[in-house]
């Protein structure tokens, strides 16, 4: 039963486009490892030495939780922390439909395809682009590992997002070969989420 669950995980991650191998290795350390383990103990020490411009986890303390809110959320890829904040509620880009998240949720690891994580925060809906990955969700805290993630000012405008889309749908109808194909969805729906994402943030203003 464990070389199948083992084997089932294997298969899932393979599948998974633009989802790094160091996720690979993190899904593996699940058949060993607990929901509480896996998002408190494994992850700071993964990403405490990333050389890129974003802000190390194991660098900063856990988020306070205020009374009104219900959830920690945190977005992690392998170049360090995207999205550390405290929330209401969240809606992730599960691989066969969204999955909501609110306090009490029972534990939880799934797959993440390639969209917007939305998130409540003071009342207010915000996005989050994932691009492929895996959730954590347990003791009221939802930790994400992405391949790679775009939040806040990372998210381009309505007119570039559009422009980007544009240039996505062009190549996917010139594309070739199996491989260009396929890097071509693949950044078709990247390019969808961005405009999405976008969007969302522009009916703000």
């Amino acid at each position: 039963m464990v070389m199948r669950t083992a084997a089932m995980r294997q298969a899932t991650l393979g599948s998974m486009i633009g989802v790094t191998t160091v996720l690979g290795a993190l899904v593996a350390a699940l058949a060993s490892s607990g929901v509480s383990t896996f998002v408190g103990g494994l992850l700071p020490g993964l990403w405490r030495h990333s050389s890129h411009g974003r802000t190390s986890l194991a660098a900063g303390a856990e988020p306070a939780v205020p009374a009104r809110a219900s959830l920690v959320l945190k977005v992690l890829t392998p170049e360090g922390p995207v999205l550390r904040t405290v929330v209401e509620q969240v809606s992730l880009p599960g691989v066969e439909g969204r999955l909501d998240i609110l306090k009490g949720h029972a534990p939880l690891i799934a797959p993440i395809g390639i969209g917007v994580l939305r998130y409540k925060k003071d009342g207010e809906w915000l996005p989050c682009c994932i691009f492929g990955g895996y959730a954590s969700v347990g003791n009221n805290a939802i930790t994400v590992l992405a391949g790679d993630a775009a939040v806040g000012d990372e998210i381009p405008s309505i007119y570039d997002a559009t422009k980007q889309l544009d240039e996505a749908t062009h190549a996917l109808a010139n594309a070739v070969t199996k491989f260009e194909k396929l890097q071509a969805k693949d950044e078709l729906k990247k390019s969808s989420a961005r405009l999405q994402a976008a969007t969302l943030l522009a009916g703000k203003k």
